[in-house]
């Protein structure tokens, strides 16, 4: 139940806020407004386009990777970014809206109209940002909204009820991201919010770690109160251990989340056993291979101990998924969050799919009637919002 005032006024306009406008059933939202799903066209459904990880990537120990660590991005450093997988600051930063507009016309120009935006506060959204990019490049740009992994909190998210947090998520959703942004003549530490007007279409990506931190597993089923109260789909990114997207559906279901409105994230470096994704696909939620051209020796520094697909090997397990019956729950993506992908910077820039995954599904023998299912259908069904389940 939602916290009430005495005079019930602010109760009411509250309970209608968290319902929702009806005009956003059998629509998807963007950050330009709501279209129809049949507009959508070929969408990536894991990116992102503005973004700062620089706060979660502390110095490393050794006098020459610390100086790497520090130097700005030049293609000399990118290449070595991507061939040994030593980073810095610089290297994990998107924030520039021309270059995002020159990186989503290369997008356009092998078909790509619609991307999934999951930048979330913790790690610099910026509302404002991506309407401007998706109003230049001519992109649908669909905003996620929530809270990131518990290190990247805000320190009073502690101190927040599930219904408060759930409260945040539909309000981004109804009334427009709010902003918070430090003054600039008052000094450090004072801080005013912002409604943007730019409303998000899905929750998530929900961070999550391994083991599953208490502020999560709250994070995740305020996600489901949420989902119920305002019928969008929500994106987890799991923790990099087998059994974490298990863990995570247990813990929305049992919130009371629609699991086949649930997608989990990252799965192609996080899933390994077949028996486990047979478990996850039991569920009905949506399958995410969203690393393609990331990592391509196979190493993953985050996590060591796993031998980690190449791309190859990606299709490879999407073709076992479709031969199992499960194409209408397969979503894939780059998960673009670094600069030195970008094709500016000598990387493979989010058309790769579309360049060169797409053509070696072809070769390999899966029909475009499913590819098509995969790049078109799949958003399309995910991101369409329905009517909510209060």
């Amino acid at each position: 139940m939602l916290r009430c005032d005495p005079c019930g006024a602010n109760c009411r306009k509250r309970e209608m806020s968290m319902q929702g406008p009806a005009d956003l059933i059998g629509k998807i939202q963007t950050v330009t407004g709501p279209i129809d799903p049949e507009k959508l066209g070929i969408c990536l459904t894991h990116e992102h386009l503005l973004v700062d990880l620089s706060d979660m990537l502390p110095p490393p120990n050794t006098a020459t990777a610390r100086a790497f660590y520090a130097q700005p991005l030049t293609l000399e450093v990118a290449a070595h970014c991507r061939n040994y997988s030593e980073f810095g600051t610089a290297h994990h930063r998107l924030n520039s809206i021309e270059t995002a507009v020159a990186e989503l016309g290369l997008y356009r120009q092998y078909g790509g109209q619609a991307m999934v935006e999951l930048t979330l506060p913790g790690i610099c959204r910026d509302p404002i940002g991506l309407q401007r990019i998706s109003r230049a490049a001519g992109v649908h740009v669909v905003m996620g909204c929530g809270f990131y992994v518990a290190a990247a909190h805000p320190p009073e998210l502690t101190e927040w009820g599930e219904e408060e947090i759930a409260e945040m998520l539909v309000a981004d959703i109804v009334e427009g991201a709010a902003a918070e942004e430090e003054s600039r003549t008052t000094g450090k530490g004072v801080v005013y919010r912002k409604n943007t007007g730019v409303r998000a279409g899905v929750i998530g990506e929900i961070g999550c770690s391994s083991p599953l931190h208490d502020d999560e597993r709250k994070c995740l089923r305020a996600a489901a109160l949420a989902q119920r109260q305002i019928g969008v789909c929500v994106f987890v990114h799991p923790g990099r251990e087998e059994a974490a997207p298990l863990e995570i559906l247990e813990v929305l279901g049992a919130a009371g989340a629609d699991l086949q409105r649930v997608a989990l994230a990252h799965l192609d470096r996080t899933v390994f056993k077949r028996e486990t994704m047979r478990e996850i696909a039991a569920t009905g939620a949506y399958i995410s291979y969203d690393m393609f051209g990331e990592f391509p020796s196979g190493y993953y520094p985050h996590n060591p101990a796993v031998h980690l697909f190449n791309d190859a090997g990606r299709v490879a397990e999407i073709m076992w998924m479709i031969e199992c019956g499960w194409t209408e729950q397969i979503l894939i993506s780059h998960d673009m969050a670094q600069a030195f992908r970008l094709a500016k910077w000598g990387g493979h820039g989010y058309h790769y799919i579309l360049a060169e995954i797409v053509p070696l599904m072809r070769l390999r023998g899966v029909s475009e009637e499913m590819i098509d299912q995969i790049l078109v259908g799949n958003p399309r069904v995910l991101l369409t919002i329905v009517a909510p389940d209060r």
